[in-house]
This record gives structure tokens, C-alpha cells and sequence, in this order.
């Protein structure tokens, strides 16, 4: 990639970054407690399921965080995908 590739790349995805975490201003992200909570599912069973790509998740930093809408099936959750 040249230099403008790649500096077009890291606008894009501080872009989408900054719209995946204001995009529904009113509902934040929740942990796998939580998340295992609004599913009535065990926290392991959530892992699994996240890890095969069954139930969506964003990776901030090092923490796997949730938004309940995707979880409940409605995968905008206020966002423009």
C-alpha cells in the first residue's frame, strides 16, 4: 500500500470507530454479564457463540463489549451500517 492508501485506510477506520461508538447515544455497550443476562444464556455459552460468530460483538481495546439492540436481533441499533 502507498502512504495516501494507507493514510485513507486510517481515516476510514477512525471514522467508522468513532460512528460505532456514538451511534446510539441513549444505549451503551454491555460486558458479557450483561450480555449473557439479556440472552438468558450462562456466560459461557456466550463465549462460544461469540467466538463462532453467532451473536455479534465489537472489540474495544482489549474488552469484548455487546450493544443489546444487535443482541435482540435488530442489528442497526440506531446506526447507519
Amino acid at each position: 500500500m502507498t502512504p495516501a492508501e494507507l493514510n485513507t485506510l486510517s481515516e476510514q477506520v477512525a471514522e467508522r470507530v468513532v460512528t460505532l461508538l456514538n451511534c446510539s447515544p441513549h444505549q451503551g455497550f454491555v460486558d458479557k454479564n450483561q450480555a449473557a443476562a439479556i440472552l438468558g444464556i450462562s456466560v459461557p455459552t456466550l463465549e462460544r457463540r461469540t467466538a463462532d460468530g453467532s451473536i455479534p460483538s465489537h472489540k474495544i481495546g482489549r474488552l469484548r463489549r455487546y450493544l443489546p439492540s444487535e443482541l435482540l436481533g435488530n442489528k442497526k441499533g440506531g446506526c447507519d451500517e
